[in-house]
């Protein structure tokens, strides 16, 4: 039937990295041409090392698109992949999508219509995966250590991080609705979206109190949530007669996104340790507050908070005279409101 089309493709990948290095330093070679193809004339071997990284990526794909008389779009897509970076456990993940379209520019009723060249309205829901962490960040690496006997020296090993056999794959959830347009004969075009954001299971370094023997461990340690609105517009303000006439084309587009962190281990707990607060960006400034300066007639007050004239005044946030941990705040972060550009093109004979 001429009003139906259906592709279904199939994917198999296989990705693997493995990288060898060695290394030797030395200082006194006799004579500059050798370079390195005999360091063992040198007079001082200072040290050697070597190193061995290999990860492997395997990966299973399905997608079906089937389109409707021009008018309807549909786009089932199911992937499977599994990294050798993560936890015996957790190997394998599994990220299904969905996305539907309406081209509403080539319904029957709009044929008639002198304004729209294109008016396409887009919806997709789906999740993709993330595996970016170090080769090795699951297990319990050890390093080399030496012990003092006596005099000498006994050199051993020591556990140098922590291992993690749970540690899955950081997965984002992601829902779009959008509309494409382009009106005039093309000579305005663009696109509106808005999307919402949701990611779990985040892959990060969760800081440990030095009593633990260890500074940090790698974990899946809660979910974030983005929201936001993109918009985009492009115009033809002047279009040339032939190819050495002047042009004239302009883009607009500008986003606004909103993050926050909307779980942490399982619950609603903050971890002031690592920074992270619930309801606020992954990323704060947690400081004390800045008031101004302590002046040369507030000597008496200044005193009660161990300051003098001078200093650096700091907010007493919670009214019990001591300034302490307690009186920090979220200050701010470092993600903009509002981020957007604007680019003009100008071309004539070629130019």
């Amino acid at each position: 039937n001429e009003k139906h089309a259906l592709e279904v493709t199939g994917l198999f990948g296989l990705q693997h990295r493995q990288l060898e290095a060695t290394n030797i330093s030395v200082r006194g070679i006799p004579v500059e041409e050798m370079q390195y193809y005999n360091f063992g004339a040198a007079e001082e071997i200072l040290g050697t090392g070597s190193d061995f990284q290999r990860w492997d990526i395997v990966s299973y794909m399905g997608r079906v698109n089937y389109i409707f008389d021009d008018r309807f779009l549909a786009t089932l897509t199911a992937r499977i992949d599994g990294s050798s970076r993560f936890g015996s456990n957790h190997r394998y993940g599994f990220f299904p999508s969905i996305a539907l379209g309406w081209t509403i520019s080539n319904e029957s009723f709009m044929q008639d219509n002198n304004i729209f060249d294109l008016l396409k309205l887009r919806a997709t829901v789906g999740e993709t995966g993330n595996t970016g962490i170090d080769p090795y960040g699951t297990q319990g690496i050890l390093q080399r250590t030496s012990y003092a006997f006596d005099e000498s020296a006994g050199y051993g090993f020591r556990p140098n991080q922590l291992r993690n056999d749970n540690l899955k794959w950081e997965t984002t959830r992601q829902f779009n609705a959008g509309i494409d347009y382009a009106i005039l004969g093309g000579r305005i075009s663009g696109a509106a979206e808005f999307y919402v954001q949701q990611t779990r299971d985040l892959l990060m370094e969760r800081q440990l109190p030095f009593t633990s023997g260890f500074g940090s461990v790698m974990e899946n340690v809660g979910s974030t949530k983005n929201v936001g609105f993109e918009f985009s517009l492009s115009s033809i303000n002047i279009k040339p007669k032939d190819e050495k006439g002047f042009s004239w084309n302009t883009d607009l587009n500008f986003a606004t996104n909103k993050e926050s962190i909307t779980e942490l281990y399982g619950g609603e707990q903050d971890d002031v340790g690592n920074r992270w607060f619930i309801g606020k960006p992954l990323q704060v400034y947690y400081d004390f507050e800045k008031i101004g300066i302590w002046q040369s007639n507030e000597v008496d007050e200044a005193e009660r908070y161990g300051r003098t004239p001078g200093e650096i005044k700091v907010k007493d946030q919670n009214g019990d005279g001591v300034i302490n941990d307690e009186d920090r705040v979220i200050l701010g972060n470092n993600r903009p409101t509002l981020t957007g550009g604007l680019t003009n093109r100008f071309g004539y004979k070629g130019f």
